[in-house]
């Protein structure tokens, strides 16, 4: 719509850091079109022994 990229717009909004910035307000519009934050990504798992450094049996 004269030169901007909807679609990418949306993407954006959509994603959860920029989502907590907008304004309740804003949130309750989106809503109401039916425009939902993407759900943040799982914490990665704890890293396992082969990350750390060597231990004293090695």
């Amino acid at each position: 719509m004269d030169g901007d990229d909807i679609g990418q717009w949306l993407q954006q909004q959509k994603q959860p850091t920029t989502w907590t910035r907008l304004l309740p307000e804003q949130q309750e519009r989106l809503t109401a079109l039916g425009v939902q934050p993407d759900q943040a990504p799982s914490p990665a798992p704890a890293a396992g022994h082969a990350a750390k450094g060597p231990s004293k049996t090695q």
